[in-house]
């Protein structure tokens, strides 16, 4: 189980490997603004977002798929 700042971490990390954030949003279809609202932590990632880092929240925890 992963907490919120690991899994926040994760995401960044699947961000930057895709090529930062608007490539990440186009490729997943999830707004760029939304996006860049999750890695500057002013709102939690959702659920499609999770799902394109491989994580999934189950129970108040962070999980792999």
């Amino acid at each position: 189980m992963l907490n919120n700042t690991e899994a926040v971490a994760i995401i960044r990390a699947k961000i930057q490997a895709t090529g930062g954030p608007t490539a990440f949003s186009s490729k997943h279809d999830i707004a760029e603004p939304y996006v860049r609202n999750v890695l500057a932590g002013r709102t939690e990632p959702g659920r499609r977002t999770a799902k394109a880092a491989g994580l999934v929240k189950q129970d108040g925890a962070w999980r792999w798929m």
